[in-house]
Parts: structure tokens; C-alpha cells; sequence
């Protein structure tokens, strides 16, 4: 029979920051690939990276030129601001 050592409160609290961040990490990179999808769907591609993607969908919004719809902008205007609430 195998014992365990006992956890001590930190190292159990360490653990859940640790799992709560990779399950922010892995929101922010769902939201971001989604709005990218969209994106493209429109034939709009936007850079990879989450640095890049914040400081070119700004500019994807604004864009009128662009063939986006009222709808699909507020859509990711909505999703993007969901991604700001997430801190990414």
C-alpha cells in the first residue's frame, strides 16, 4: 500500500491558481480563433498571436471599407469585449 504525503495549503492553493489560469488561457485562445474564423469568413485575416490580434481587430472594426455587416461587428465588438473581461 502506497501513502501520500499531505499537501500542505499553499502548495494545494498554488495548484487551483494554476488551473484556473490554464482555463483562462485556454477561454481567451477560443474566443480569439472564433473571431478570427469570422473574420475570415468576410476575407478578413487578422495576424496570429494574441498582442497582434488585440491591436488589429481594433482597426478591423473601425474599417467601413471593409465588407463586415452592422451585425458582425457588433458580434465581435461583443466577443472582443468579453476577451478584455477575461484580462487577454
Amino acid at each position: 500500500m502506497r501513502f501520500v504525503e499531505l499537501r500542505s495549503p499553499e502548495h494545494i492553493d498554488l495548484q487551483a491558481l494554476h488551473r484556473v489560469r490554464d482555463r483562462m488561457m485556454s477561454q481567451r485562445t477560443c474566443l480569439i480563433n472564433q473571431m478570427r474564423a469570422f473574420c475570415l469568413e468576410y476575407g478578413i485575416a487578422i495576424h496570429q498571436g494574441a498582442g497582434k490580434f488585440k491591436a488589429d481587430l481594433p482597426k478591423v472594426l473601425a474599417d467601413q471599407s471593409n465588407d463586415l455587416t452592422s451585425t458582425m461587428r457588433r458580434i465581435l465588438a461583443s466577443t472582443f469585449d468579453e476577451l478584455r473581461q477575461l484580462g487577454g
